[in-house]
């Protein structure tokens, strides 16, 4: 066994450079002066106590303390203390790295078993609308992780890229084309980068109209990425906005409409055997009118949530951060659709109508 840090004396930015190189990647190019950032984070941390506003600012002072030091990494006490003899030189030991590297996935992924297809799931960030009283904080995305338990039910192999509950403690502002938004999460390149090159199909949430500049932006990086990947959409949003989105968008290939278990499953299926997903019940493709989706008829038979492929506890770990102190809770869904067709309402179409003695 050796450590990377072990050899002469090396500046800690020179130490992650070399370390970021060996995964082919490049650390930002982009830097402020030391005094410029400590007054942003006091003037951040000002604004967000005096405006009350949610969450964390996006930089701080105490941060700024602390990254804008020059750190050492030096083993001189380990070797004149402890006696310590490096095994190796920090250079051989970057090279290895470099050869043995694997893109990370997540622990709870298995191998893809024999004739399985691979699904890439996206969650994305989550977008708060500034001064808005109707956000409650990021939860764990309930419907996305009973596809995911769909697709591994029936023998694919799925990853799941949780763009909000990996990076929860992230905060950016921006100015959409009408308000300003908060976006919780991973950066589009950060998400993009995570997909498995050997993906066989990409699904991605979306669930709110004011998510679309973001989803779109994941999907388009994803498209110029791995060109000739599946993009499939899912969620309320792709439900009700499905138009739209191909208008907006060449890079989606198909949205799938309103209850997803069954129908992301038959269109794996049929992706896998070469088949034209036209004519699909729930499935809208660009120039061919859509069929209506279908009801799933016994929601007991579908597979529980899949958990296991999420970052729940970052969740639970967050929730004192958003609004209403909850405590450890999840969501649930203990029934579908409704007899009604109200209409501010997406469940009519996102769900089919259930009769009243449903």
């Amino acid at each position: 066994m050796y450590f990377l840090t072990d050899g002469p004396p090396v500046e800690l930015r020179t130490f992650l450079t070399d370390l970021l190189q060996t995964r082919d990647l490049a650390p930002g190019d982009r830097s402020l002066p030391f005094r410029a950032a400590l007054a942003a984070g006091f003037a951040a941390e000002s604004a967000w106590r005096l405006l009350r506003l949610p969450g964390t600012p996006p930089v701080r002072a105490s941060a700024v303390l602390t990254i804008g030091r020059t750190v050492t990494l030096r083993d001189t006490r380990a070797r004149t203390e402890l006696g310590y003899l490096g095994a190796t030189s920090r250079g051989w030991g970057m090279a290895e790295t470099r050869e043995h590297a694997r893109p990370v996935a997540h622990p709870a992924a298995r191998r893809r078993p024999e004739g399985a297809a691979r699904v890439t799931l996206i969650h994305p960030p989550t977008l708060q609308v500034v001064k808005s009283l109707s956000f409650y904080g990021a939860v764990p995305p309930i419907g996305l992780a009973y596809v995911a338990a769909a697709l591994r039910d029936a023998g694919h192999h799925v990853e799941v890229i949780d763009a909000t509950g990996e990076a929860l403690d992230r905060c950016t502002s921006f100015r959409s084309r009408t308000v300003s938004l908060y976006q919780y999460g991973l950066t589009t390149e950060e998400i993009v980068a995570r997909i498995p090159t050997d993906t066989d199909l990409l699904g991605i949430s979306h669930m709110h109209l004011h998510e679309w500049p973001c989803v779109r932006d994941i999907v388009e990086k994803a498209r110029a990425r791995l060109p000739h990947v599946p993009i499939v959409l899912g969620g309320e949003n792709a439900t009700g906005y499905w138009e739209q989105i191909f208008r907006e968008s060449d890079a989606v290939d198909c949205c799938v409409l309103g209850e997803g278990e069954e129908t992301i499953v038959e269109v794996v299926a049929r992706l896998q055997a070469g088949r034209s997903l036209e004519g699909l019940p729930g499935v809208a493709l660009r120039g061919h009118p859509p069929v209506a989706g279908r009801r799933v008829a016994d929601v007991d038979r579908l597979p529980r949530p899949a958990w296991d492929l999420f970052p729940v506890e970052q969740y639970l770990a967050a929730a004192d951060a958003f609004g209403v102190h909850r405590g450890r809770s999840m969501p649930m869904v203990a029934t579908r659709g409704c007899p009604f067709r109200c209409t501010f309402c997406s469940s009519a179409d996102m769900m089919v109508a259930r009769n009243s003695g449903d």
